[in-house]
């Protein structure tokens, strides 16, 4: 979306906050400015608070952390990004367009699928039919309309993680294997 540089899930979920909240801190500030926002205060307290919070011993992933998908991982970025909230001020008008504007939590959540996206694209899964495990690369990043990012911004105001990951779970993966063509057999 913004042109940044890419961060992966690696990066994000590293045993060393340090170096996560060093990696992240300056890939946030290049998304902002992706965005048309060249001066923008981050945080460092809510993004220490972001950082820690992502890998915490009670992973919300069947297995934990260590077996949770791609998707799991990018739902428990982007809910703990929103919840915490470490862009308090709001994207303008002439930055994000007026229906964006309108949204005190767009920077949150523009910061938000811009992580997620880059994270998935490359991202490997690793698929049963059976016996069988296949192992399906995410080489297109998931893309979404403009309709669709003004509902995601309203719809991600006032996210719970507990409550919220599972839906953002199941949303990325559609759009990725959408994006992808690698889904599950349709069934209903």
């Amino acid at each position: 979306m913004s042109g940044t540089n890419i961060i992966c899930f690696d990066d994000l979920y590293s045993e060393d906050p340090y170096e996560s909240a060093r990696i992240f801190a300056p890939w946030a500030d290049q998304c902002l400015k992706g965005f048309g926002c060249e001066n923008y205060f981050i945080n460092p307290d809510r993004i220490w608070e972001f950082i820690t919070s992502l890998r915490k011993s009670d992973f919300p992933a069947n297995g934990g952390f260590e077996k949770a998908s791609p998707f799991k991982k990018a739902a428990n970025v982007f809910v703990w990004l929103q919840a915490i909230a470490p862009f308090k001020e709001p994207l303008k008008s002439e930055q994000v367009g007026e229906d964006l504007a309108r949204l005190s939590n767009n920077a949150n959540v523009l910061v938000g699928y811009t992580l997620v996206q880059e994270a998935l694209t490359g991202a490997k899964l690793f698929k049963k039919n059976g016996e069988q495990e296949t192992v399906v690369t995410l080489e297109k990043p998931m893309r979404i309309s403009r309709h669709m990012l003004v509902d995601l911004a309203e719809a991600a105001q006032r996210i719970l993680p507990d409550t919220h990951f599972k839906t953002y779970s199941v949303l990325f993966e559609a759009l990725c294997y959408n994006e992808n063509g690698c889904g599950y057999p349709r069934v209903i």
